[in-house]
Order: structure tokens, then C-alpha cells, then sequence
């Protein structure tokens, strides 16, 4: 007998007698990897806080604001927030400032206009007394004024509103003093 046909003849059996089986192959995907990123919210950039300026301000006739310089403690105001022939000709408050801050004046502090008689006051609208711009200075308000050449006026027509207290006075003084604190006693 040939040995040749009767091997090809034994693998051909052994071939048919197998079936596909149950064994089903499907491949999956699992993802098994790491997310390492780190979302951190706090990330963000907002915007600088501005300081609140605490210094007196006003509109001036041509629709700018007017204001002191505040410098943490003090509240600065140069001759051209107010002095003579600079006049402030609209309502103002002298805040009280935290911390035993100062007013600091630098010119002379002028409040409505100078009007020679009755008939300029009327001119410019003044029918009586109070008619012009009125300065309010807080309770606890200290100002002050780097020599005697500068000082208050408050001109005819307008007026003053400045109630202080035992534990809160208005206090007007000069820079040696409130400031520098090197007032003498002949100062």
C-alpha cells in the first residue's frame, strides 16, 4: 500500500473532523491609561483692584473731576483743586479719612465767589444767603495748611456745614503740626 495516500488520507479526515468550534475571538479595546492633567481653577488673572480714593472731589464747570491725591494715609490737594482765583463754586464734602488721615491743603481753600454788592450776588443767582455752594466737612475731619498765607474763606452767598463731636472733632491746623508733628509752642 502507498503510505502517501493513505497520510493525505488520514489529515483529510482529521481536517473534517473538526468543526469551527465556540471559541469566538473578538478582539476589544480597553483603555487602560492615566489622565495626569490637573485643572486648576485658581488660574485665573483678575483684574487689579484700584484703591478707593477717600480724598474730596467736585465737577469743575467744564465737566472734569477735581479730587485730592490720596497716598494710603493723607488725602493732598495742590492749588489746583482749590486757591485764590481758583474758587470752588459747587457743593463739597471734606470726608472724615481712616486711620487719623489728613486734609492737606496746599493753597488756600476758596468756597463760591466774591461778590462786591447785592446786585453781582443777584447776578450770579444768589437771591440769599445759602444760595451758593455749600462745604460739608465731616465729623472727625482734620485739615491742615502748610503756613498762615493759606486759609479757608467761605465767600458770601454760600456756607458751611461742619458739626463735629467730643469723640469725633473737626480740626483745623497746620502741616508742622497735624503732619510733620513738630509743632512748637510759638507755632
Amino acid at each position: 500500500m502507498n503510505v502517501k495516500p493513505f497520510a493525505l488520507m488520514l489529515m483529510l479526515s482529521a481536517l473534517a473532523a473538526c468543526d469551527s468550534g465556540d471559541i469566538n475571538i473578538n478582539p476589544s479595546t480597553s483603555d487602560n491609561s492615566t489622565d495626569n492633567s490637573v485643572t486648576n481653577s485658581n488660574n485665573t488673572t483678575a483684574a487689579p483692584v484700584a484703591e478707593e480714593n477717600p480724598c474730596a472731589s467736585y465737577v469743575n464747570s467744564g465737566g472734569q473731576t477735581i479730587e485730592g491725591e490720596f497716598d494710603g494715609a493723607n488725602c493732598t490737594y495742590s492749588p489746583a483743586f482749590a486757591d485764590a482765583g481758583n474758587n470752588i463754586t459747587t457743593d463739597i464734602t471734606i470726608p472724615e479719612l481712616d486711620d487719623g488721615g489728613v486734609h492737606i491743603f496746599q493753597g488756600s481753600l476758596f468756597v463760591g465767589e466774591a461778590h462786591a454788592n447785592n446786585s453781582e450776588l443777584t447776578a450770579a443767582g444768589i437771591a440769599e444767603g445759602g444760595d451758593g455752594p455749600t462745604l460739608t466737612i465731616e465729623a472727625g475731619a482734620t485739615l491742615a495748611w502748610p503756613d498762615n498765607t493759606k486759609f479757608v474763606i467761605i465767600n458770601r452767598g454760600s456756607q458751611i456745614f461742619a458739626v463735629g463731636t467730643a469723640e469725633k472733632p473737626i480740626t483745623f491746623t497746620a502741616t508742622v503740626d497735624a503732619v510733620e508733628g513738630s509743632a512748637g509752642a510759638e507755632d
